[in-house]
């Protein structure tokens, strides 16, 4: 998942859970401490075998008591066909939302070096930004 952390130093935890009905599959806690502003974070499980065609849910929670001690999760558009019931939901404060969670699926054989390729480019597209706007 992508998260933005305001280029400062956020000190709360973030939970991440994964299920699918009332079956939790996953459940992950971190702190926000541990992310890069702008950048993929790894929420890692195992993989589930005839899970095609199924629907689960990802539900995000934090213990900060205020916006400004957390991270945000980049938001998108789903772009792939507007219409079809199946297409991915957002809920945000159990309110539907227009918009879709900001995150890539990398099957578990290639995960570990396909990871980090992708985690070192966004560092570099994220310092190179940050050089074009200094100098």
């Amino acid at each position: 998942m992508k998260f933005g952390t305001y280029a400062r130093n956020n000190n709360c935890n973030i939970s991440v859970v994964v299920d699918e009905g009332d079956t939790v599959i996953h459940q992950t806690v971190f702190n926000a401490r541990t992310l890069i502003d702008n950048a993929f974070h790894p929420i890692e499980f195992a993989p589930r075998a005839n899970s095609e065609g199924k629907t689960y849910t990802i539900t995000i929670t934090t213990d900060a008591v205020s916006g400004g001690e957390t991270a945000a999760v980049w938001l998108g558009f789903h772009k792939f066909n507007r219409d079809n019931p199946k297409r991915p939901f957002l809920f945000v404060n159990g309110a539907p939302d227009k918009h879709t969670i900001c995150m890539q699926s990398i099957y578990a054989a290639t995960q570990p070096l396909l990871y980090y390729v992708i985690h070192w480019l966004s560092i570099m597209v994220v310092s190179l930004a940050a050089f074009a706007l200094i100098f």
